[in-house]
C-alpha cells in the first residue's frame, strides 16, 4: 500500500449533509431580511468557511457575514445536525482500511463539536485517530490550517508522501496541495463538473468502494 494515514474530509465525502445545510442556511437568510432561494442555489454553502461563503453570497462585510453564521448555527445545533445521510459504503471502507492497518482522520471546516457529534450519532467515530476541525482556541475554517493541526496530532509529515487527503471540493485539493499531502477526489460529493480537472486532479473515486480499491488494492 502506497499509504499509511488517510485523512477524510466530512460533508461531501462521508455524509451527505445537504438538507440540513440548505434548511439552516435558509433560516439565516430570513433572519437576515434577504429573499428566500432555492435549496439548489445554497449548495454553495456546502464545502467552503461559512462566513466567506456569506460575504461571497450576500455581499456581506465580516462582521454582518459573522451575523448570519450566528443564525445558521443556532438552527444547525438544536435541528438541523443530523440531518444527513451517510453515504451507502462509507462504514465498510472504514472497516476495511482499519483492517489493513491505516490510521484515519477526519479533517473538516466544520467546527469541531458539530463534526464529533455527527460521528457519534452515527456510530462512525470509532473509525477514526482523530477529528479535527475549528475551534475556538486554535484553528480557524481555513482548511490550510485543518490539515496542519490534523499532520501535528497524527504526527505526520507531508512531504514522505504516505499521507492521503480524500475529499470533494477544490478547497480540499488546495489545501493538500498547500499542506504537501497527497490528494484523491470523490466524484459523488459536490464539486461541479469540471471541477477537479481545473484543479489538476488525477485521481478521482466514484464511489467509496473505488476508493477502497485505490488505499487498499491499488
Amino acid at each position: 500500500m502506497k499509504y499509511d494515514t488517510v485523512f477524510f474530509d466530512l460533508d461531501g465525502t462521508i455524509d451527505d449533509s445537504a438538507p440540513g445545510i440548505v434548511a439552516s442556511v435558509r433560516h439565516a437568510l430570513a433572519k437576515m431580511g434577504e429573499p428566500d432561494r432555492a435549496p439548489e442555489e445554497l449548495l454553495c454553502f456546502i464545502g467552503p468557511p461559512l462566513i466567506p461563503q456569506f460575504m461571497a453570497f450576500c455581499g456581506y462585510t465580516k462582521e454582518k457575514a459573522e451575523e448570519a453564521v450566528k443564525f445558521y448555527r443556532e438552527i444547525y445545533s438544536e435541528k438541523e445536525i443530523y440531518n444527513v445521510r451517510i453515504y451507502p459504503g462509507i462504514e465498510d471502507l472504514l472497516k476495511a482500511l482499519k483492517k489493513a492497518g491505516l490510521r484515519t482522520a477526519v479533517t473538516t471546516s466544520k467546527p469541531e463539536h458539530f463534526a464529533r457529534r455527527i460521528l457519534e450519532h452515527y456510530g462512525l467515530d470509532v473509525y477514526f485517530d482523530a477529528i479535527v476541525g475549528p475551534h475556538s482556541d486554535n484553528i480557524s475554517e481555513d482548511k490550510r490550517e485543518v490539515l496542519a493541526e490534523a499532520c501535528r496530532i497524527m504526527d505526520v509529515k507531508p512531504q514522505d508522501g504516505r499521507t492521503v487527503l480524500v475529499g470533494d471540493r477544490k478547497y480540499d485539493v488546495r489545501g493538500a496541495k498547500i499542506t504537501g499531502l497527497d490528494f484523491i477526489g470523490v466524484s459523488y460529493g459536490y464539486a461541479p463538473e469540471g471541477e477537479f480537472e481545473a484543479e489538476g486532479v488525477a485521481c478521482v473515486a466514484d464511489s467509496p468502494a473505488e476508493l477502497e480499491e485505490i488505499l487498499i488494492g491499488g
